[in-house]
């Protein structure tokens, strides 16, 4: 079957689905912030490990206040304003990824994320493992 794969490199990123910008890790030293910054791109990040706070601007601005531990994660928009601290106890370690493209917002639609829930919370530990896996 692979002798019928038709493969095609899109040279401008506008006629792209769904496109993966980076990804990475990060194991914060206490209290280590980032923000207010608002992003480009969808930028989902998932705490491995510890704990930490997130600042982010809901759909009608207003600044909502989430206090994160190993197994959630959190969503975010492009144009959303956010801010995000370690704890100082317990400071987190994530990973992230950064993607964006015209049917991102039709994917997220059949998920529970939005502007106004960006918390994303891990039910199943083989999803997670399998997603953390997948991320490195």
């Amino acid at each position: 079957m692979a002798d019928n794969l038709i493969f095609s490199i899109f040279p401008n990123d506008n006629f792209i689905d769904l496109g993966l910008y980076q990804s990475g890790m990060e194991k914060c030293v206490p209290a280590h912030s980032f923000g207010p910054a608002a992003r480009n791109n969808y930028l989902f990040h998932y705490i491995m490990k510890g704990s930490g706070t997130l600042m982010a601007d809901d759909s009608k601005g207003i600044t909502r206040r989430y206090e994160l531990k190993k197994g959630q994660g959190f969503l975010l928009f492009p144009d959303q304003i956010a801010t995000y601290i370690a704890s100082r106890d317990d400071p987190w370690e994530y990973m992230w990824i950064e993607f964006g493209g015209l049917r991102v917002k039709e994917a997220l639609i059949n998920t529970e994320l939005s502007l106004d829930n960006c918390i994303y919370q891990s039910i199943y530990p083989e999803i997670r493992e399998k997603m953390i896996k997948e991320i490195e």
